[in-house]
């Protein structure tokens, strides 16, 4: 009795209007208001994304008319309320009447989410670097107050018992972008209490993965809370007590839009690019059902009888889709530009948001039409349903409604200890996979090509020889050898087979030569791309295919793959100048493709255009190291090296630009920015998808080695689209070179001085390691017959040494922009050092090392341009600066320690 009166007293304090959430979870019991649950009326998920404008004209709008009359019964009091983008306006809509007002935001809205009360929401800023949302009262139709986060608050959602906000901060136009974030607020004063962050990569890696959508589901424990990555095709199912990752789920494309049914225990996600709806079972956040729907999807809802409403962006269509996700009804035009939709809380009526004509159109669910269009504010983009006030007379009984799965105590999982400085982060080897030393002594294998019956090619870098591995053995005479440049990007760089190697016998190469009357490791003449003929274990007939290719002593890059068309792709550096990579009259700093002879495809993008090299295929690229084919999507895929920051990991496409210089994420019209970057650097090298079956959790990964670490790492892309990464991770330390899929189906990859494999510790049939550098002869029996002579049992891969103390890690760049100086690395063995420096801003800067009684500076250069210093420097601790006036007192100072005698 106590407790009745006390919550009727509570009720009428608060006016009688609203939900009582935070005190309980009471819903209207009254015939004149709607029921609805404590985390709003029956659940609405939307989620705003920049629509295309459509080929098909928008539909004639209705008349305008009251709402009530599109639904033949009386229709609850409910308000909707429509945020625009450009006008920065909430227009809110009265159901009965169809009278709008409206009120100023002060911030350009993006998206929108109905508090635990029902009367309020929060409204989030489209604005890059935006700190504020804002909190608007529906009922009194104003702004009610501003919550300061940080980092560009993008979506909210709240746990079922409403004392819980969970706000996604999508970040801004930084390069790299800023952790993947979801901040945890206490609804009663708004203050944030704790964070998660989401994603798996490995130290300074940053992927920008877009957390668009947030939707809160009860699980097997309790509230679960799931976070869609639009930029990673990922959707993470998140304790929402404690912040624990519970599940990642690879749904593939972009995921735009998560709508709860809890009737049926499913979340579904709307997954542009590769237009699905995707239904996860929140019993097991698993993967339950696909839906492909009939174009690009650019928002949805869930109706309270479960059917779900999705607009087509590019289609100008509502799609209505049974709970089942059996069939897509029969599509409804909507307009030019729909981007937000929601349903009215008895299911009778869809309103949708299109930003063509500024209008909301409502559409009655029973007969599949536009009843009325009624004008909102100028670019329309987040559309939501509240409860309207109650029906003048009525007596509205607050019901309880316990939360079923009421929120923990807080308590975040602590976050990760960082590793101590110098220790080697860990290595994740799946269970039953093993490590074995196929080649020991080998001499800067740069590149390795596998042929058909197993026998592997591969480059030594600076000795200008192809050698050849064939059963077992390492042939004594090389393959074939060339006079090659002797700087230190320079020499034997690039190797690929044929795709019809086993008729063809063709080697093709790619060597930075020296001129005429220089011996091998002279300085550096043309980089040449040719084409050798297998006889018998040498190459014969040499016929040149691209001759006299820009060179210079760094950035040259090499890498040499035919594509799923036939093609030859060759990737080229910028040669130390960058701006070669803007400039379409040269080779440098692009990706070629070219035919099998050189020659030029007709349908290459710069063909026939004047000035233009009709060879190119991508441009704006700094250092292109390797690049490979997806076998699924056959996209093209990179890596590219960056100066003192900002490595990257890019989707090539036909006629695009990269945008260096610089690196990193640009975010400007035109430009094609990375799906990853690193930070410090760590140089990505050779690169390869596994394609076997002998190791089934990386079939169709991408692996990538890196010279500055030497790990070798693995990046799992998203299902179906293949276009944004899920995951990236380090798989084994000792890859600094490269990597390559053997026909043995083992993942062989490379370091200075060998030639290692990974594989299946139950593998048979895999390539007898090389124990011999003379050709084996087989053992005769008693009976005349022949035996080979028995496999030596492999030798296991010998730990590497750290990063920062090998010989290979003498090569610094140092990058200088406003107002920092960016080293690659930080620790090097003693020796003779050699530092690149690169001015990556907008001013004149230099370099200067000074310290142990050395003090060395460049003279000033400008933005694009670089200096090289070549020196011996001891153990010790040194300080590198940009000796210019005042810019050291800006920032532009680090620290080098070199280590060892």
């Amino acid at each position: 009795m106590v407790r009745g009166t006390l919550l009727a007293l509570v009720f009428l304090a608060l006016g009688g209007t609203g939900v009582m959430a935070a005190l309980g979870g009471f819903r209207f019991a009254s015939a004149a208001a709607p029921q609805f649950t404590p985390f709003g009326p029956p659940q609405v998920a939307t989620t705003m994304v920049p629509a295309r404008v459509a080929s098909l004209p928008s539909p004639a709008a209705s008349p305008r008319s009251s709402l009530a009359a599109a639904s033949p019964v009386p229709a609850p009091s409910e308000i909707v309320a429509v945020a625009s983008q450009a006008d920065q306006k909430v227009t809110l809509v009265d159901s009965i009447t169809s009278k709008t007002s409206s009120f100023d935001l002060g911030i350009p809205a993006a998206s929108m989410a109905l508090a635990p009360n029902g009367r309020t929401a929060w409204v989030f800023s489209s604005k890059p670097g935006e700190s504020d949302f804002v909190i608007v009262d529906l009922l009194k139709g104003e702004r009610k107050d501003n919550k300061r986060l940080h980092d560009n608050p993008g979506v909210a959602a709240f746990s079922s018992d409403g004392r819980r906000a969970y706000v996604a901060l999508i970040g801004g136009d930084q390069s790299p972008p800023l952790p993947n974030t979801i901040v945890f607020l206490n609804t009663t004063n708004n203050d944030e209490f704790g964070h998660v962050d989401v994603g798996e990569q490995s130290p300074g890696v940053q992927i920008r993965r877009q957390l668009v959508a947030l939707a809160v589901a009860a699980g097997p424990a309790g509230d679960v809370l799931y976070a869609a990555g639009l930029a990673s095709g990922t959707v993470w199912a998140i304790d929402a007590g404690s912040g624990k990752v519970l599940q990642q789920v690879e749904v593939g494309g972009g995921p735009i839009a998560i709508l709860p049914d809890a009737a049926r225990k499913r979340v579904y996600v709307v997954a542009d690019t590769i237009n699905q709806i995707v239904a996860i079972d929140t019993s097991t956040q698993q993967i339950a059902a696909r839906l492909p729907l009939p174009g690009r999807p650019s928002a949805g809802a869930v109706g309270p009888d479960g059917k779900l409403y999705i607009t087509g962006g590019d289609a100008g269509q509502l799609w209505a889709v049974d709970p089942d996700l059996t069939q897509v009804g029969t599509p409804i035009l909507v307009g030019s530009q729909p981007a937000a939709v929601a349903v009215s809380l008895d299911g009778a009526r869809v309103y949708v948001a299109d930003r063509g004509d500024n209008s909301l159109a409502v559409v009655d669910a029973r007969r599949s039409q536009i009843s009325a269009r009624i004008p909102v504010g100028k670019d329309p983009v987040a559309v939501i349903v509240a409860p309207g006030r109650p029906a003048a007379g009525s007596t509205p009984t607050p019901t309880p409604v316990p939360a079923a799965h009421p929120t923990a105590t807080p308590t975040l999982v602590p976050t990760a200890t960082p590793l101590p400085e110098g220790a080697s982060p860990p290595e994740h080897m799946p269970s039953g996979v093993v490590s074995d030393t196929f080649l020991a002594d080998a001499q800067f294998p740069v590149a390795m090509a596998f042929a058909p019956d197993g026998m592997l090619f591969y480059n030594e870098l600076h000795t200008g020889k192809i050698r050849v591995v064939q059963n077992g053995t390492l042939l004594p005479d090389p393959f074939y050898q060339f006079k090659v440049a002797g700087q230190p990007e320079t020499g034997l760089i690039g190797l690929t087979l044929d795709p019809n190697f086993a008729q063809t016998h063709y080697v093709y190469v790619f060597y930075t030569s020296v001129p005429e009357d220089q011996d091998n490791g002279g300085p550096n003449g043309p980089n040449e791309v040719v084409r050798l003929t297998d006889v018998a274990n040498k190459g014969t007939d040499l016929t040149p295919i691209l001759r006299d290719l820009p060179s210079a002593p760094i950035h040259n890059s090499g890498t040499l793959r035919f594509g799923p068309d036939g093609k030859l792709f060759v990737a080229l550096g910028d040669n130390d100048q960058g701006s070669n990579a803007q400039d379409l009259g040269t080779l440098a700093g692009k990706i070629l493709r070219v035919n099998p002879d050189g020659s030029i495809p007709t349908d290459n993008p710069f063909v026939g255009q004047t000035g233009k090299q009709p060879a190119i295929w991508a441009y704006g690229l700094r250092n292109p190291y390797s690049f490979d084919f997806d076998p699924l999507s056959h996209g093209l895929l990179a890596t590219e090296n960056g100066p003192g920051d900002n490595d990257e990991l890019d989707i090539i496409l036909k006629g695009a630009n990269y945008g260096w210089p610089p690196t990193g994420y640009k975010y400007k019209a035109g430009i094609v920015d990375p799906i990853a970057v690193m930070n410090p650097p760590i140089g990505p090298t050779g690169m390869t998808f596994y394609t076997s079956d002998q190791i089934p959790d990386w079939k169709n990964d991408w692996f990538y080695c890196n010279y500055h670490q030497g790990q070798l790492r693995r990046v799992r892309l998203a299902p179906e689209s293949r276009d944004r990464v899920v995951f990236e991770e380090i798989v084994k330390n000792g890859c600094s070179l490269n990597v390559a899929t053997g026909p043995d189906g083992a993942l062989y990859y490379s370091s200075p001085k060998s030639i290692s494999r990974i594989h299946s510790s139950a593998a048979v049939n895999l390539l007898p390691v090389v124990t011999s550098s003379t050709a084996q002869q087989p053992t005769a029996t008693s009976d005349g017959t022949a035996v080979a002579q028995a496999q030596v049992a492999p030798t296991p891969t010998p730990a590497p040494l750290p990063a920062g103390t090998r010989a290979e890690d003498r090569d610094i760049n140092i990058s200088l922009s406003e107002w920092k100086l960016q080293p690659s690395r930080t620790r090097v063995p003693a020796g003779q050092i050699r530092f690149l420096s690169e001015d990556t801003g907008a001013t004149e800067h230099a370099f200067r090392i000074v310290g142990k009684g050395i003090d060395v500076s460049t003279d000033d250069f400008g933005p694009g341009e670089s200096r090289t210093i070549n020196m011996v420097l001891p153990a010790g601790r040194y300080q590198l600066i940009c000796p210019i006036a005042g810019h050291e007192q800006q920032g532009m100072v680090a620290t080098l320690t070199v280590v060892g005698q």
